[in-house]
């Protein structure tokens, strides 16, 4: 809550269609392209959602790019993360946005590669070694994690994680932010921009 000339503001949740245009606007190349990791994990909702829209998704648990609803069972479709790349005015990721915000369903990153190979780098992500050599799936794509994992990372594991992925956008813990991160010279690179509409009370 901020005082400003004598009146009370507390921010709204913000609107889906600032939020994406938030991404959209951040300059980048011609050849960039914004991309989305949806967790179906996190709500049964996610899953209906990605199927009735109809577009190509691309399972980061499999190594083909289709949507997989007659590939895997629909207990694991359910349960899976899906990278889906994003439209100017995408009506599927509005409706993420507008249901998930605030509860891990997705994050966001910036990449001039075509999908599948976007796809390839998101998925090699997923297994993950310990330092006692044991082998994990790494949930990198919720973004608590990301959020925990980002700032711990040396010059290394950043290059492993970012790959060729210019900029990670994850909504923040007060939920009236996007945060983003990207690289400069092997270091991490925070900024948050703010989404939430100012709204004054009484």
């Amino acid at each position: 809550m901020s005082d400003e000339q004598g009146k009370n503001f507390i921010m709204n949740a913000p609107s889906s269609e600032k939020i994406l245009s938030a991404m959209l606007g951040i300059p980048r190349s011609p050849d960039e392209h914004l991309y989305a990791i949806v967790d179906a994990a996190q709500d049964q909702r996610i899953y209906p959602m990605l199927k009735q829209a109809g577009r190509t998704s691309f399972c980061l648990y499999l190594p083909k790019i289709h949507f997989p609803a007659d590939i895997i069972s629909p207990e694991l479709a359910t349960a899976v993360p899906y990278l889906l790349q994003v439209e100017q005015n995408d009506m599927l990721i509005k409706e993420l946005l507008s249901e998930g915000w605030g509860n891990h369903w997705l994050i966001f990153l910036i990449c001039a590669l075509p999908a599948e190979f976007v796809h390839r780098h998101c998925s090699n992500c997923i297994l993950a070694q310990d330092t006692e050599g044991n082998r994990f799936h790494f949930r990198y794509y919720d973004p608590r994690v990301m959020h925990a994992y980002l700032p711990e990372c040396n010059g290394q594991e950043l290059e492993l994680i970012f790959g060729p992925v210019a900029r990670f956008f994850l909504e923040d813990e007060e939920t009236d932010s996007l945060m983003t991160y990207s690289r400069e010279k092997n270091k991490l690179v925070v900024e948050r921009i703010p989404v939430g509409d100012p709204a004054e009370i009484s």
